[in-house]
């Protein structure tokens, strides 16, 4: 999946997604996630969980990310 919005990868050692989004996009992302600093810039991380997984999954419709097969895997199961 190649888009030019960022990247998103699971890191199973802290349980988080990890978000490098282009600014526009974090913007759009912060505010579906609330959890996230609005200051934060940079990669995000966002805690994996079922709710998180089908938010990112609808997310991403809008805003495609580039992922590993395992990590597209991963929230596809979870979502």
């Amino acid at each position: 999946m190649a888009s030019t919005n960022g990247t998103l990868s699971y890191h199973a050692a802290s349980g988080y997604w990890h978000v490098t989004p282009l600014p526009h996009v974090a913007y759009k992302l912060k505010r579906l996630f609330p959890k996230i600093l609005t200051a934060k810039t940079g990669t995000l991380q966002i805690k994996s969980t079922a709710d998180v997984a089908r938010d990112l999954e609808w997310f991403m419709t809008r805003y495609p990310f580039d992922m590993g097969p395992a990590d597209l895997d991963r929230l596809t199961v979870l979502a």
